[in-house]
C-alpha cells in the first residue's frame, strides 16, 4: 500500500476526474484507481453505465485474482526466501571453514574462532527467522487490506 491517503485526495476531485482515474486513463497507480472507484461508490455513482460497467467488473475481477494469489503465496516462492538463500550459503561456508580449520590446526581447539563461527551462525539463523516472520506479517496485512478494498468495491 502506498503512503498517499487517496480517500482524502479524491474527495475534492470531480466525478469526471474520478471516472478518468478509475478507467486507468491517468498516470496514477492501480491502488489509486481502486480508491477512485470507492469514492465514486461513496457518491452513489451508477456503475451500470455502459462506459464504466466493463471497467468496474474488470477491476473487481483483478482485485479478486490478486487476493487469491496472495492467499496462495508460499514462502519458498517469495522474494523473502530467494534473498534468504544467501544466509544458508553462508552457514554452509562457515561449516566448511570450521572443518577445514580443525584439520589444518592439528586438532587444537580455538575458543575464539569457535565463538566467531557460532556468532555468525546465530546472526544468519536469526536473520532467516526474521525474514520469515516479516513475510508472514506482510502477507497477512496485504490480504486484509485487499479483502477490505474488495468488500467496499462490491458492497451495494
Amino acid at each position: 500500500m502506498s503512503d498517499y491517503n487517496w480517500e482524502n485526495i479524491f474527495k475534492s476531485k470531480s466525478e469526471s476526474e474520478l471516472i478518468e482515474i478509475y478507467r486507468g486513463d491517468s498516470h496514477l497507480n492501480y491502488e489509486a484507481e481502486i480508491y477512485a472507484g470507492l469514492e465514486l461508490k461513496n457518491r452513489n455513482f451508477d456503475f451500470n453505465n455502459e462506459k464504466i460497467k466493463e471497467v468496474h467488473l474488470r477491476k473487481i475481477e483483478s482485485l479478486q485474482n490478486e487476493l487469491s494469489e496472495f492467499k496462495n503465496l508460499e514462502y519458498k516462492k517469495s522474494d523473502y526466501y530467494k534473498n534468504q538463500k544467501y544466509y544458508f550459503f553462508g552457514i554452509i561456508l562457515l561449516i566448511v571453514l570450521l572443518v577445514t580449520n580443525d584439520i589444518n590446526s592439528d586438532n587444537e581447539f580455538h575458543f575464539y574462532k569457535a565463538l566467531i563461527y557460532l556468532a555468525t551462525f546465530s546472526v544468519s539463523f536469526l536473520t532467516a527467522k526474521w525474514n520469515y516472520n516479516r513475510f508472514k506479517q506482510n502477507k497477512e496485512k496485504t490480504i486484509k487490506n485487499k479483502t477490505e478494498l474488495l468488500k467496499k468495491l462490491i458492497s451495494k
